[in-house]
């Protein structure tokens, strides 16, 4: 999506988020104290302000200002492309790289990059040309990576072995020796033989780290493990896997939730109330958080605490009865206008320092219902493009008006009147008000079907949760239902 939206819309777009090994390569540092334009760029890059800094990178790459050689420039427009998402345009731009006169190490690192995006859409053989034809030249900051890559390369063809010993040629202290060891662990749960892979996830969910990727990583591979454990029936190893995610964490939800069903499913209910009432007093927009409310009422009623268990399922059936409510206004709304109408801040678009607190966060149930919905990874993908698109919008708009208020000053400016290119100076301008027109038009039409592809992936998303949560409410009345027939039962 991300391809065909953003080169129709606008050809310069590319984002300055570039890799610092891409960085040492084209010497930007050096360079950027000697051209203001890099300081612009560099400037606009720590502010996480990508859009507004591509567009004055892009257009001082048309003016010919950069000092930077014509094959950095290149390898610099390359790895932006790569890490906005714009794959087939990055693929492109290497390969051209490469099939031109440019130094070894400059093809070297093109031939790296292309490896990572043929990592991505799982073409090994690509892979392996791609990695064979980077390793001679490339900088040894990149050798972890490398070995890497090879690695995956080989669990793509199924070759965990393989993988394996690649392991043995990456510095134990690389992150990259983690993301590897989790990957073979991985792969050895996903053919089938476990007891091969538990190792590689116990080590990558004991290591010591502070990095948000490594701690992520390391909570990941606690996850995979600890439900691994569960499904096989060693409830204390899940329990102690569990125990070592973190609750601050993006898994601290599904760590609790796990850690409730191993010790229920031990019998130990009481301990399986503790994470489980956790749980429960989240935000009930959450799925785990749904299934929690089920489970808790469930342990009370294995401790014979039924008037609790009894009060907790009423409480839980009237919860998913105003969650599905939700649910049906959502799909609604969704069926009927623009999520954006309900989500963004202000219609500027125009502060990226705040690009991640896009979504408001309001007290309404349906605020964060949406909120819940929208922080999902696809959905954030989704709101970034869709803030692009619309501060393209702005800067198009704003283009014009300066272009028309630049074209009235001129008209009334003695000096200008007597100037020899003045009808020439003005047809350029008009020139470029037509031409801002033409794209403002483009740009409009796709602004609305990119509308209507959020509009169709937020109302399935929604469906799906709904089911959710009327099979939860249909399991809550049936237990609710033997509560009290039981209950009847005793006072006859």
């Amino acid at each position: 999506m991300r391809n065909s939206v953003f080169n129709i819309a606008f050809l310069s777009l590319i984002v300055l988020y570039v890799p610092k090994a891409l960085y040492a390569q084209i010497n930007l540092e050096e360079r950027s104290l000697e051209n203001l334009n890099y300081q612009e760029v560099y400037y606009h890059f720590f502010r996480k302000d990508e859009f507004n800094g591509l567009v004055n990178f892009h257009h001082a790459m048309r003016q010919d200002s950069l000092p930077a050689k014509a094959e950095d420039k290149e390898l610099l427009m390359a790895g932006l492309y790569y890490k906005y998402g714009l794959f087939n345009t990055a693929e492109n731009i290497f390969k051209k790289i490469i099939k031109d006169n440019n130094p070894a190490f400059t093809k070297a690192v093109a031939n790296f990059y292309l490896a990572k995006l043929y990592l991505r859409s799982g073409d090994a053989p690509l892979m392996s040309s791609a990695l064979k034809n980077s390793v001679k030249h490339l900088p040894e900051s990149l050798e972890n990576e490398h070995q890497y890559l090879q690695g995956m390369q080989m669990l793509l063809l199924d070759d965990i072995k393989s993988a394996e010993k690649r392991l043995k040629n990456i510095s134990k202290k690389s992150k990259w020796y983690f993301f590897l060891s989790f990957n073979v662990g991985a792969a050895y749960f996903k053919s089938k033989n476990p007891d091969a892979g538990e190792k590689y996830l116990k080590r990558v969910g004991s290591l010591n780290h502070d990095q948000a990727d490594m701690l992520a990583l390391k909570d990941k591979a606690n996850i995979t493990l600890g439900y691994y454990f569960l499904r096989n029936e060693k409830y204390n190893n899940a329990a102690s896997t569990f125990e070592k995610v973190r609750l601050q964490g993006p898994f601290s939800n599904k760590a609790l939730l796990g850690l409730g069903w191993a010790y229920s499913n031990a019998s130990d209910y009481r301990n399986a109330i503790i994470p489980w009432s956790t749980l429960s007093n989240k935000d009930t927009t959450q799925l785990t958080v749904q299934e929690a409310r089920l489970a808790l009422p469930y342990a009370y009623k294995k401790l014979n605490s039924e008037a609790q268990s009894l009060a907790m399922y009423e409480d839980s059936i009237e919860e998913y009865e105003k969650l599905k409510t939700d649910l049906d206004e959502m799909l609604l709304f969704s069926q009927s206008a623009s999520v954006f109408d309900l989500i963004v801040i202000d219609s500027s678009y125009d502060d990226y320092g705040i690009s991640q607190e896009i979504i408001k966060h309001r007290d309404s149930r349906l605020d964060r219902l949406m909120l819940t919905l929208l922080n999902e990874k696809s959905f954030q993908k989704l709101l970034d493009e869709h803030r692009d698109l619309r501060q393209l919008q702005l800067k198009l708009s704003n283009w014009f008006k300066n272009s028309k208020f630049m074209a009235m000053r001129l008209k009334n400016t003695p000096e200008f009147r007597k100037h020899p290119d003045r009808r020439s100076y003005m047809k350029s301008l008009h020139k470029i008000q037509k031409r801002i027109k033409k794209q403002k038009s483009k740009l409009t039409k796709l602004v609305q079907s990119h509308e209507l592809l959020v509009q169709a992936k937020v109302t399935k998303a929604l469906e799906k949760k709904r089911q959710f949560v009327i099979s939860y409410l249909s399991q809550a009345r049936f237990a609710y239902a033997e509560l009290l027939d039981k209950a009847a039962v005793v006072e006859q």
